[in-house]
């Protein structure tokens, strides 16, 4: 996940006067049931306010006024139904993702017991994980979860000191209620649990559906995505070393070269030399995936050829299981050499800026 340019990086840069007042805030914003996106912009609008109103010497007051409530009432007021909506979708992700993950291992499982030679069909065959149930199960939660944050943006700026204990109570109190309810209406439902094919078309729909609708909190994300340098607040530290680093490889070079019976290498020269390095790295991506695909099929086909596995799914689960690692490894590599050389082209554009 992207490492975003969000409000919550810089909340220790307030004083402690405008910190408490921004904690309430961000409480009373994040009880409104709103969209990930509408709400990351609403705060860091306060916080990049806080921030000029405290570099400028003013106290808080001076920027939220007498009634804090009716200033954070202010931030939400043009909240609408569709962020409203968004954010309950993204609500719902959670669950859905974890309803997907446990159908795709019961569709491992049956594909091990195909493997195994199983007769096996796939339109009657069961999730282990029944859908009517998880939904409710959820949707408890969800309820009990909304209440909770209704109550507690009505009483937070009247009962400040309680509002945190009655919020508690009253999630615990509506989970309790709704978790009795749906027990009642399940009391005689009986199940054999889902169709797994159904349940993949389920989570198929969602995923799709939740793709299309939350398009701009991708773009959002995109556009304040921040490097990771950035995000440690080292990034001067690192140009420093990346100065240093390049230097001593341009020394180093025309150390080697007359040794080698080649001419010195200009500044101008090892800048080429460097950027066309750079751009071999696009050429990389084929040998780590081929890294990834074929250590796990050599593995697997070496302890085949010794009988190391018992039955034809042991075989199949060692090879996807290593499969998986192996591509971890792989491409936490391959990211962290396209990171260097994408560092090593933002340094040779600089140095061609200042040559100019």
């Amino acid at each position: 996940m992207p490492i975003v340019n969000s409000h919550f990086m810089y909340i220790e840069k307030l004083n402690p006067e405008y910190r408490e007042v921004f904690k309430t805030v961000s409480e009373y914003v994040n009880s409104n049931n709103m969209d990930e996106m509408r709400t990351e912009e609403t705060l860091s609008e306060v916080m990049d306010t806080f921030l000029a109103a405290q570099e400028a010497g003013k106290p808080v007051e001076k920027v939220v006024g007498k009634d804090l409530q009716k200033f954070c009432e202010s931030l939400c007021s043009e909240k609408g139904v569709k962020t409203f909506l968004l954010g309950f979708i993204e609500t719902l992700d959670f669950c859905f993702g974890i309803y997907t993950v446990l159908n795709l291992i019961d569709l491992i499982s049956m594909i091990f017991d195909i493997s195994d030679g199983e007769k096996i069909n796939f339109f009657t065959y069961r999730s282990k994980t029944d859908l009517l149930p998880f939904l409710c199960g959820y949707i408890i939660f969800i309820i009990a979860s909304y209440t909770a944050k209704y109550f507690r943006k009505k009483y937070m700026f009247t009962s400040i000191i309680k509002y945190k204990l009655i919020s508690i109570f009253i999630f615990a109190f509506s989970l309790v209620f709704c978790f009795a309810f749906i027990c009642f209406l399940l009391e005689d439902y009986n199940s054999e649990n889902t169709y797994l094919w159904i349940g993949l078309l389920v989570s198929a729909v969602y995923l799709i559906f939740y793709r299309i609708i939350t398009k701009d909190k991708r773009r959002f994300m995109k556009e304040n995505c921040i490097t990771f340098n950035e995000f440690l607040g080292i990034s001067e530290t690192f140009k420093n070393d990346m100065e240093e680093m390049e230097m001593k490889r341009f020394e180093r070079l025309n150390k080697r070269n007359p040794k080698k019976g080649k001419p010195e290498l200009t500044f101008e020269q090892f800048l080429d030399f460097e950027e066309k390095n750079c751009n071999n790295w696009d050429k990389k991506p084929p040998f780590y995936i081929a890294l990834a695909m074929g250590f796990p099929v050599i593995v697997t086909v070496i302890l085949r050829l010794m009988n190391g596995f018992e039955q034809t799914s042991d075989m199949w689960f060692f090879f996807f299981i290593l499969l998986a690692v192996e591509s971890l490894l792989m491409f936490g590599i391959y990211k962290a050499g396209k990171s260097g050389s994408n560092a090593r082209m933002k340094w040779i554009e600089a140095k061609r800026k200042e040559n100019q």
